[in-house]
């Protein structure tokens, strides 16, 4: 989809989305001042929101986000309210508005949970294939300290960071586990 292309206002006062963030809690570049995003904060903008250039971009559907973020299980998802002017591609994907405020940060479970409600199917497999993947791909390599991708670069990660990788591979390995145990019970 290019920036160019016709979109749809949203009707409704508050709108709730999906906005996805590297791992230090930044974001895809944007003509925006803001470095990096922290929940319980309200951001608002001035300028007219134009789809792509100007205004706070978020997802109506979880499955949407993994669209423009790595589907790596160091990608952030948080919960978001839109309020004001908001402006949807046709086809549906992403939005932006003048007015967003981070409501939470979702837990890989939660993650897990809204994937397998999102639609089409075959998305959602490969999605959580490559969550996968990406976990497996971390701890094969971890020994030789990989490059990290992070605001769309590379570096080797400091000990904070391995600690904040490690973390963040058991928490995904305990929810894939969870949610693998509730699929054999149905």
């Amino acid at each position: 989809m290019t920036c160019y292309e016709p979109v749809k206002p949203l009707p409704g006062k508050l709108i709730q989305g999906f906005k996805g963030f590297y791992a230090d809690m930044s974001c895809r570049p944007t003509q925006q001042k803001v470095s990096r995003y922290a929940v319980g904060l309200t951001y608002t903008t001035d300028a007219p929101v134009v789809l792509c250039r100007r205004g706070f971009h978020f997802c109506r559907n979880v499955l949407h986000v993994y669209l423009y973020y790595a589907r790596n299980f160091d990608t952030r998802i948080c919960e978001v309210e839109a309020s004001g002017p908001c402006l949807q591609s046709f086809d549906e994907s992403k939005c932006v508005t003048g007015n967003l405020r981070i409501v939470r940060e979702l837990s890989p479970e939660e993650i897990l949970e809204e994937l397998h409600n999102a639609h089409p199917y075959y998305l959602r497999c490969n999605t959580e294939s490559e969550l996968l993947a990406s976990i497996s791909i971390y701890k094969m390599n971890s020994a030789n300290y990989r490059l990290w991708p992070t605001r769309g670069t590379g570096h080797y990660p400091t000990k904070k960071e391995l600690v904040y990788l490690d973390n963040r591979v058991a928490e995904w390995e305990a929810a894939f586990e969870k949610y693998k145990q509730q699929g054999d019970k149905t």
